[in-house]
């Protein structure tokens, strides 16, 4: 079973928006996958309550900084992925969230100001890998981004990025009006008509290079050893 943690101290980056279309992804794809809405904020509480259940996604809410690896660890003994919406600060909610995480996925848009709270988010990850003694998969995702037009602070804030050593994905989560639309009318990208908004194909084609992307970056889980009989 695999943890995706969606970090940022920052809200309004894009970070609910960002693992519902991974969640929906997974969900289309016929995998069980439970996200978990540590955000006080509760939008993905909101978001159930527009369509009422979605088959193979299970939100669980009310989720405190007692309880928060608990419900991952639950999470993990009934679904194939976990998505974890952690709240906008930087708090041990968020610590040991990532720390039972199999990778971290850092939204950003491409201001200077996002990109500040980016590497805050980056460097609370490496903090967490340095206390807790272990390696955490990890990478900044672009949200919001034009699929028309490259502007110019966009290019200034990713070679930035990775002159700090930051990984980037390849894939970015593209301004679309689908992605709008799942908070106003409910269900995943595999739910909407084409009646409902706008270049819907596109919006699936660049919700699944994200997940696929994802997936291939997030590190293998090793097998474990049996031991040698006396």
């Amino acid at each position: 079973m695999r943890v995706i943690s969606v970090v940022s101290p920052k809200g309004g980056v894009g970070k609910t928006t960002t693992g519902l279309i991974l969640a929906g992804e997974i969900a289309d794809a016929g995998g069980k996958v439970s996200i978990i809405d540590a955000d006080p904020n509760t939008p993905f509480k909101l978001w159930s309550s527009l369509s009422g259940p979605v088959k193979n996604i299970k939100v669980v809410t009310d989720v405190t900084e007692d309880s928060i690896v608990d419900e991952i660890e639950a999470a993990k003994g009934h679904s194939k992925f976990v998505i974890v919406d952690l709240e906008g600060t930087a708090n041990m909610t968020v610590s040991y969230a990532i720390a039972h995480s199999d990778f971290a996925l850092v939204p950003t848009q491409g201001s200077q100001l996002d990109a500040i709270e980016a590497v805050k988010a980056v460097k609370q990850i490496r903090r967490v890998e340095k206390g807790f003694k272990i390696k955490i998969p990890h990478a900044l995702v672009f949200t919001r981004t034009s699929a028309a037009i490259t502007p110019r602070t966009y290019k200034h804030i990713y070679n930035e990025m990775r002159e700090l050593g930051m990984d980037i994905l390849d894939s970015q989560v593209i301004d679309r009006e689908a992605y709008r639309a799942l908070f106003s009318i409910g269900g995943t990208l595999h739910g909407l008509k084409t009646s409902d908004v706008s270049n819907l194909p596109a919006a699936k084609e660049n919700a699944a290079a994200l997940i696929e992307e994802i997936i291939k970056k997030m590190a293998p889980k090793k097998a474990k050893r049996k031991k040698k009989a006396a």
